[in-house]
């Protein structure tokens, strides 16, 4: 995994060009397809593969000059590397470092196992301040919003039942009040009524 994201310069939306693989490569563990394996944290291994592919290290210090001889070329591939790029080869790895190490390690990242086969990586740790990314404020003010469109609904529900509930106390009461005065007066005539017939 940690292989394939070195492959990939993977480095997830929050990094951007300051925290990606490319500057938080320590040292790297390789095996190239000649079987030669270069471990860039041992100075032993690295003794050894300068005697054994000197031609390699030199090839690249030579390629790095070059670069670094033409200023349009660095500019444009300052410009390129100024903003998110996991495409292909860190060829700013020629304008960044003097060290021919360096620059392979660099250059591994984002080769899709091209150059060779990434067998240990070791990268820098650092502290991660207290910051949002863009979706924790978008999901924030999401949650914020339905709470309290939430809490607005329920209050509107509560306000209609007991606005109802008030409506049928008093339609109630006025019906009773009614039923019973219209009770009374009709008790009161028939009884009227009564006496009249009584007489």
């Amino acid at each position: 995994m940690i292989g394939g994201i070195v492959s990939n310069n993977s480095s997830g939306m929050c990094c951007g060009v300051a925290q990606n693989t490319y500057n938080t490569i320590k040292d790297l563990r390789l095996v190239f397809a000649d079987g030669t394996v270069l471990d860039t944290s041992d100075p032993e291994s690295k003794r050894a593969f300068g005697r054994s592919h000197g031609h390699l290290l030199e090839g690249l210090s030579k390629l790095a000059e070059r670069v670094k001889s033409n200023p349009d070329l660095v500019a444009k591939i300052k410009r390129k590397y100024s903003i998110k790029n996991t495409m292909g080869y860190s060829i700013n790895a020629f304008i960044d470092f003097e060290d021919p190490f360096e620059i392979l390690k660099h250059i591994i990242v984002g080769s899709e196992g091209t150059l060779g086969f990434i067998g240990m990586a070791l990268f820098f740790s650092f502290l991660l301040l207290f910051s949002f990314s863009f979706s924790f404020f978008f999901f924030f003010f999401l949650f914020l919003f339905l709470f309290l469109f939430l809490f607005l609904f329920l209050f509107l529900f509560l306000f209609l039942f007991l606005f109802l509930f008030l409506f049928l106390f008093l339609f109630l009461s006025f019906s009773l009040s009614l039923f019973l005065s219209f009770s009374s007066l009709l008790f009161s005539f028939s009884a009227l009524l009564m006496v009249d017939v009584i007489r």
